[in-house]
């Protein structure tokens, strides 16, 4: 006899579930505040190479030498902040026709798979769908987790590249201004 739907171990798989995707939730906004950072650099960096681009080409006193080499830093900042938004966190993998870049860990697809043949089986237990669907949703939270602090790790480097960038900008403008 299988347990029923309401069983102690459903339930508790149950708020197990729920637990699970209020971490995913959490990782989900730290992801988003990572982003929004890289965001926000690129926008900074964006501004300062055209503010450095037209000092360097209207001011006839300026070390124009100097003025590329802050552009250059602020084009890094530029490339590192998007790849932190479109690639930081990614998994390879291989699959039998093609090599691909996904969010997507291999126990997250195992799990789905496992989920996905339950429903087609003749099984109807539900507590355990409900373990299945624990597995499932606990894979998505650890991705969520992988890709959120990937994400963090590489906007760090950015704001601190930026800041690089800032400084030497500010340097830059100083020799304008004396």
């Amino acid at each position: 006899m299988s347990p029923s739907a309401s069983s102690p171990e459903a339930d508790a798989l149950d708020i197990l579930i729920a637990q699970e995707q209020s971490l995913f939730d959490a990782f989900q906004l730290r992801r988003t505040n990572a982003d929004g950072t890289s965001a926000a650099a690129v926008t900074g960096a964006l501004a300062l190479a055209g503010l450095t681009a037209t000092a360097a080409q209207t001011i006839k006193h300026i070390d124009t030498t100097y003025a590329w080499a802050v552009t250059i830093v602020l084009a890094f900042v530029f490339v590192l902040a998007l790849a932190a938004r479109f690639y930081a966190g990614l998994h390879v993998q291989l699959t039998r026709r093609s090599l691909r870049l996904t969010s997507r860990s291999l126990a997250y697809s195992d799990a789905l798979a496992d989920m996905r043949g339950y429903e087609k089986g003749p099984r109807q237990d539900p507590v355990e769908a409900r373990r299945l669907a624990l597995v499932l949703v606990r894979c998505r939270a650890d991705d969520a987790q992988s890709i959120a602090e990937a994400k963090e790790r590489w906007a760090a480097s950015v704001m601190v590249a930026l800041v690089v960038g800032v400084v030497m900008s500010v340097a830059l403008g100083l020799t304008i201004i004396s």
